[in-house]
């Protein structure tokens, strides 16, 4: 397993999105992926 912390994100308008992506998140948010072979991944919003 892979840990890792984004320190340069990317921001991305939610129109330019698929649907499933469109959330609105704040800090402390758990976000976790739902596509296969991806399962195991996740990530905490921060400020």
């Amino acid at each position: 397993m892979s840990n890792g912390e984004i320190d340069e994100p990317k921001m991305t308008l939610g129109k330019d999105l698929p649907s499933r992506a469109r959330r609105i998140v704040k800090s402390g948010d758990l976000i976790i992926s739902s596509i296969e072979g991806s399962l195991s991944k996740c990530a905490i919003i921060t400020d």
